[in-house]
């Protein structure tokens, strides 16, 4: 068997076991005769023919989707993973490149971002409080020079000068573990003008029409989930949101005027906000 066959039983061991679906799992340990990879758009899909199957299966075609951000060859493949905050990461990616310079990634967790990240900006930099966390980091980014991380507290952290300070600044279901307009005005202070401050956060569902939304969005969302293989977590200190979208929207603009706060897939909002090249 080739190296990429050996890869392909590895990666289904790993991934296929949660779907429960033995018809699929089981298929990896037949023969396979032969396979081929093709990209469409940002995916890779593996097209392999299987052998017999008992006296039950003659010949089948599979077809297979993986992240293409997520594929790596044998024990060199990189540890990836799917929930409701890294569906955001290309997003996040595809506008931080567009700046470049420094980037500073909030509450950073196991570093997958800033991995992504590292290669269109010229400095990455991960902060997050958890010692266990940025270990995890330390370990996915070891190879990468371009990347610092802090274990750290955000909001005791020194502002940094002038030539230090970020051009994009990141922060994905962070900002409800921190009081709310004290992070806000800390960031703002940490971005060189012209600079960019996006954030993927949780609200709490407060009025009516928190609630309402929320309850329409349950259904189309674990169908997302099940389309991706459910949601996988990593580990990483949970706290429930105390803010409703209206009062974060409501801090945001008293302190970032002119900031963006649109509610998004996931049971998520962006807050997006651009550093005046004149402050007021």
């Amino acid at each position: 068997m080739n190296p990429s066959m050996i890869w392909l039983e590895s990666w289904a061991g790993v991934r296929l076991g949660q779907y429960k679906r033995m018809d699929l799992y089981s298929a990896f340990h037949l023969e396979i005769s032969k396979c081929e990879a093709f990209f469409i758009g940002d995916n890779i899909f593996l097209k392999w023919t299987l052998g017999n199957f008992g006296n039950f299966i003659q010949r089948r075609i599979v077809f297979f989707k993986i992240d293409r951000m997520n594929l790596r060859y044998g024990s060199e493949r990189m540890e990836t993973y799917w929930n409701h905050n890294t569906a955001f990461h290309q997003e996040l990616v595809n506008d931080a490149k567009v700046r470049g310079g420094r980037v500073l990634d909030i509450g950073c967790g196991d570093g997958l971002l800033l991995e992504r990240l590292a290669p269109f900006a010229k400095q990455v930099v991960g902060i997050d409080p958890d010692p266990k966390s940025i270990v995890r980091a330390q370990t996915r980014l070891a190879s990468l020079s371009n990347v610092s991380l802090l274990n750290d507290d955000f909001l005791t952290m020194p502002i940094p000068s002038e030539e230090e300070r970020y051009s994009t600044i990141i922060c994905v279901a962070s900002l409800h573990h921190m009081e709310l307009r004290r992070a806000l005005h800390k960031m703002s202070q940490c971005l060189v003008t012209g600079g960019k401050l996006l954030v993927i956060g949780l609200a709490a569902d407060k009025s009516i029409m928190d609630k309402i939304i929320s309850g329409l969005l349950i259904l189309p969302i674990r169908i997302m989930d099940r389309l991706h293989g459910g949601m996988q977590e990593i580990g990483v200190t949970i706290a429930e949101p105390q803010e409703s979208i209206s009062e974060i929207r409501r801090a945001a603009h008293d302190v970032m005027p002119g900031a963006i706060v649109q509610r998004r897939f996931y049971f998520r909002y962006l807050m997006a906000w651009n550093k005046p090249m004149i402050e007021s």
